[in-house]
């Protein structure tokens, strides 16, 4: 597929062709090696009550759901470095009944446009391609035409051929998952960081969003948002206007500048009113379908024609119109989006929380180093407190193995200063699974040194530790959903 992207050695906005793979493609070969998924193991699911009220599902004949229900997948997207200065962005879709992962696309970081609108003008075309397919799953029928709603290009003469055919299988959207910052940058949310809008579930302010005082089992102080709600958010920010002729180009083209200001309008605006077609300064012109390379406003030759641009003053909860978000598939914001504990808890709070105490075992000196220079105790305290993980590592494995358990230890394969950040910009750099086994030493090491680690608030420490360990806990023994039981648990 064609999109417009950043080009590192010219510094311009192009477009450039990039390979994906159809999501309906690899899923249609899994289930064809696995035919026999069936209603019951569906049932057997923690989000079975997700599957039977989704739009889709819920809109089948009975004879169908019994026969051949849909199949249930989750589309995961999630950034990784694979040089130091470099990252890539993947868009994978898994079976959820098999967690089997089906690669479609991945876009270098560097690469996505930077016109201002934060990479959007690339993710708008990757989207629209990913619900070309999840539409085709839904309708259990082939697309007739490419994603861009163009005719088949010679080179798509394989896809021509299954255009309009039906489908051995339906399949449906259930969830999608990644951490918090591709929500806010990717789909276009705002950020953790806004004043109004901080939460991507809830209606809560910055101000009001840690107060935790009326949290229940029953209910949230905040109200939730209503899946009506995103569609009306975008509807509100959404100006079509009718382009009549080259003249209307002219007159809107000579205010539109590409803003790429760190607090402006995030892509091509304009820069003043322009009263004839109600347009105002901060109304950003947005790719569509009628135009989803914005840079080819100048270029339109079909008149008339529609193009879409949005009010940026009246933005709320959303920054974009995203193409995935579609009645037709169900696919809805608040309906599908999946909190994700890999992030949000192992490279997040417990990775905050371990990287703090390992840099409180250095500060306090708990392996009596006892060099007169700081930056020397720094040097050989990590040394010691490798020695003393590895010794850690190595007794765990044999309680495991005494006990008849199977040890299932994701160990550092070393450890040093620079993998703990600096002093006062703490960060750790362990993977999700190793954070969890350094939770283990950490515990250890608080309960032990209580007496070294007075003065650095030990105590306040070892108690937040463990509560953060208790619900670790929890959810591990628990499943998805948690029941009641568990709820009450982690709310004490």
């Amino acid at each position: 597929m064609n999109l417009v992207k950043y080009n590192k050695y010219d510094h311009s906005r192009s477009n450039h062709d990039t390979l994906a793979i159809p999501p309906h493609e690899g899923m249609a070969r899994e289930i064809k090696s696995k035919p026999n998924i069936i209603q019951s193991t569906i049932q057997d699911q923690e989000w079975a009550a997700d599957y039977w009220v989704h739009p889709v599902v819920a809109g089948l004949d009975e004879s169908e759901l019994e026969a051949s229900p849909p199949q249930p997948y989750a589309l995961y997207l999630d950034a990784a470095p694979y040089t130091k200065d470099e990252s890539f962005l993947g868009f994978f879709v898994y079976h959820l009944l098999t967690g089997v992962r089906h690669l479609c696309i991945i876009l270098r970081k560097s690469e996505l446009c930077q016109c201002g609108c934060r990479g959007w003008c690339t993710l708008f075309g990757v989207f629209q391609f990913l619900n070309w397919c999840f539409l085709a799953m839904a309708r259990k029928v082939f697309p007739s035409c490419r994603h861009d709603n163009t005719s088949w290009s010679p080179l798509d003469r394989y896809w021509e051929n299954f255009a309009g055919k039906a489908m051995t299988f339906r399949a449906i959207l259930l969830k999608i998952k990644g951490d918090w910052a591709e929500f806010a940058h990717s789909l276009g949310f705002p950020s953790w960081a806004t004043n109004l809008f901080p939460c991507l579930f809830c209606k809560c302010t910055r101000d009001t969003m840690y107060n935790f005082l009326n949290i229940s089992m029953a209910e949230l102080p905040w109200d939730e948002h209503e899946p009506e709600e995103y569609e009306e958010a975008c509807q509100t920010c959404e100006i079509e206007i009718i382009i009549p002729n080259k003249e209307a180009i002219v007159k809107i083209r000579e205010h539109l500048e590409f803003d790429k200001r760190q607090d402006g309008f995030a892509g091509r605006a304009l820069m003043k009113d322009v009263p004839h077609f109600g347009l105002l300064v901060g109304d950003r012109l947005e790719p569509s379908p009628q135009l989803p390379d914005i840079g080819l406003f100048d270029k339109i030759s079909l008149f008339p024609t529609i193009v879409l641009f949005w009010r940026t003053t009246l933005e709320s909860i959303s920054k974009h119109r995203n193409p995935l978000f579609n009645a037709e598939t169900g696919v809805n914001p608040f309906r599908t989006l999946a909190i994700d504990p890999l992030h949000d808890i192992h490279l997040g709070v417990l990775a905050r929380f371990v990287v703090h105490c390992l840099w409180v075992f250095l500060l306090a000196d708990i392996f009596d180093i006892c060099l007169p220079s700081e930056e020397e105790r720094l040097i050989m305290g990590v040394q010691a407190m490798r020695a003393s993980l590895f010794d850690h590592y190595a007794e765990f494995r044999e309680e495991c193995k005494n006990v008849g358990q199977k040890c299932n230890v994701s160990e550092l394969g070393t450890l040093t200063l620079g993998m703990l950040g600096k002093k006062n910009e703490k960060k750790m750099r362990a993977k999700a699974g190793q954070t969890k086994d350094l939770m283990r030493y950490v515990m250890k090491m608080l309960e032990k040194h209580q007496d070294k680690l007075r003065d650095f608030h030990g105590e306040e420490l070892f108690i937040a530790g463990k509560a953060l360990w208790d619900i670790l806990q929890i959810m591990a023994t628990n499943g998805r959903v948690l029941p009641h039981r568990a709820l009450q648990e982690l709310l004490r």
